[in-house]
């Protein structure tokens, strides 16, 4: 996991990531309570390096918030968790 870009960012981020394998890719972001505001449904992305999800137009107020990448191939689920700065 690279992280995203920009960071932090108004209108929409960029998250980077390299995958060994093609894998099953799910996506959310949560605000500081904990509580789920955005999910990106199933993806399938094939292997490589510097893979993105480009995140646009989350209408989400201003504030920190933790995005969890989950990524399921055939060795298995790995979680990675960041975070990223919304503002006006």
């Amino acid at each position: 996991m690279h992280g995203n870009y920009p960071n932090p960012f108004k209108e929409s981020t960029t998250l980077q990531f390299d995958l060994s394998y093609s894998s099953n890719i799910d996506m959310d972001v949560v605000d500081v309570t904990g509580r789920i505001v955005y999910e990106l449904s199933t993806v399938c992305i094939q292997a490589g390096w510097e893979r993105e999800i480009q995140l646009r137009n989350l209408s989400l107020p201003s504030g920190m918030y933790l995005y969890r990448l989950t990524v399921d191939d055939h060795e298995g689920v790995l979680i990675h968790t960041k975070s990223f700065v919304k503002i006006r």
